[in-house]
Formats: structure tokens, C-alpha cells, sequence
């Protein structure tokens, strides 16, 4: 039925399968025992609607929810062990949040259905830290994301929407900007970035509005666009 569409898909570091249920139920499926464990939306009281899935270098799964609420949970017991609230305002019910967890475990999550810039939540200090255009420094040259990758340790690809790619270095507390260059054909092809992906060879894709794909790894040094040709489909 269409109250159990499927909201969300995510994979852990196991390989195994969760579900995010529009019900706001969990589906998780071990692909190894071949065993399912369906978690009811009853099971987390207050939880609000989940949005988005991430998991740490401790195996634990964390929950954002439409309220910018996170949820770590036991991948073992399935119980949540901590709470925490990163907002005190924008209690909008149609905010959309989508994480991911770097290689220190920190949290960054933004809203996909609004131009709020970018959110970290500091796993030590359990403090969150708002990157936009508005942010003395560093800051952001746009505030609507599309998608957030660690390329390599502390070094942190924003794509954004009008923005081209902004590169947070942690340790440098400074942000870096990638934007499409006329004169340069190997500078990204277009400064709207709508998506991003990193695979196992650790080579980062960056989909355009209409100019293509891009690559890039750190061997290249440069951008690498491949573009639908209509006389090749």
C-alpha cells in the first residue's frame, strides 16, 4: 500500500539493509543470516518522522529526523542510547534532513527542502556548528545543498546549488571554493551541482544541471565531464 512506500534506503558498513518506511516504521535486513528485524515507529516514542540514516566507526546507526533531532542507536539491542536536540528553532514539519558522518565521527546534515546552509554536529563537544553564507568565517558562497563527502580524511566536498563545490578542511578551519572556469576545460562543468558520489576507488562524481557528469581524483588534479551526446543514447 502507499503508507508502506519506501521514504529512504541505506546500506551500513556490514552491508546490511535498512528501510525507512513513509509509516515511519524501519525495516533492517541482514543479508548474512538472511534475518529481518521490523522496528515500529511505536518503538520510538516522539521520534517525529526519520529522514535520513548515517553510521559511525563504532557501528552505531544515528537517525535525523524533520525536526533536526538525532537518534544513536545499538546496532545490537536496537534501543536509543542518546538523544540529541541541534535546534531550537525552524520546528517546520516539512524540513527534510539528509547526514552523513565524516572519518571522526562527526555529524553534518542539511535540509534538502530549503536554503539553510549546512550543519556539524561535533561529536566531542556534542556541539553543532551552522555553516552558511551569512557565518563570518568560514562561510558558505551559497546556502541550498545538495550533497556533502568526505574525500579524504578532514577534508569535507559540499555541493551546492549555485555554488559549485565549497572544500572545508577541518584542520584549517577554512572553506575553499570550486566553481567552472570558461577558460579552463578541465575546471567543474557547471557551478549547479544537483548530486555527488564517492566509490570505492575513492573517485568523486558530481552530477550538473544539464552540463553532464564530472570526476575528479586526487591522481587527476583536474576535472574529468562526461556529457549525454544525443546521437549516442
Amino acid at each position: 500500500s502507499s503508507s508502506d512506500d519506501i521514504a529512504s534506503v541505506f546500506f551500513d558498513n556490514d552491508k546490511n539493509l535498512w528501510l525507512i518506511l513513509n509509516t515511519n516504521d524501519i525495516l533492517y535486513f541482514n543479508f548474512k543470516n538472511q534475518k529481518h528485524k521490523y522496528l515500529s515507529s511505536t518503538k520510538y516514542k516522539n521520534i517525529g518522522n526519520i529522514t535520513s540514516l548515517a553510521q559511525d566507526s563504532k557501528k552505531n546507526i544515528w537517525f535525523i529526523n524533520n525536526y533536526r533531532v538525532l537518534f544513536k542507536i545499538d546496532i545490537n539491542t536496537f534501543e536509543i542510547t542518546e538523544t540529541f536536540n541541534t535546534s531550537s528553532f525552524q520546528k517546520n514539519e516539512n524540513n527534510y534532513y539528509v547526514m552523513t558522518i565524516d572519518s571522526d565521527d562527526d555529524i553534518w546534515f542539511y535540509n534538502t527542502n530549503s536554503p539553510d546552509g549546512l550543519y556539524l554536529f561535533d561529536i566531542n563537544e556534542k556541539e553543532t556548528v551552522w555553516f552558511n553564507q551569512n557565518t563570518s568565517y568560514p562561510k558558505l558562497n551559497n546556502n541550498l545543498i545538495r550533497g556533502v563527502l568526505e574525500e579524504k580524511k578532514g577534508i569535507i566536498w559540499i555541493g551546492i546549488d549555485h555554488g559549485g563545490i565549497n572544500i572545508y578542511d577541518k584542520s584549517k578551519n577554512k572553506i575553499s571554493y570550486v566553481l567552472n572556469n570558461p577558460d579552463n576545460e578541465n575546471s567543474i562543468s557547471q557551478n549547479v551541482v544537483t548530486c555527488m558520489y564517492k566509490d570505492k576507488d575513492n573517485i568523486m562524481w558530481v552530477g550538473t544541471f544539464k552540463k553532464g557528469l564530472n570526476y575528479y581524483h586526487s591522481n587527476l588534479l583536474k576535472f574529468r565531464h562526461i556529457k549525454h551526446e544525443s546521437s549516442n543514447p
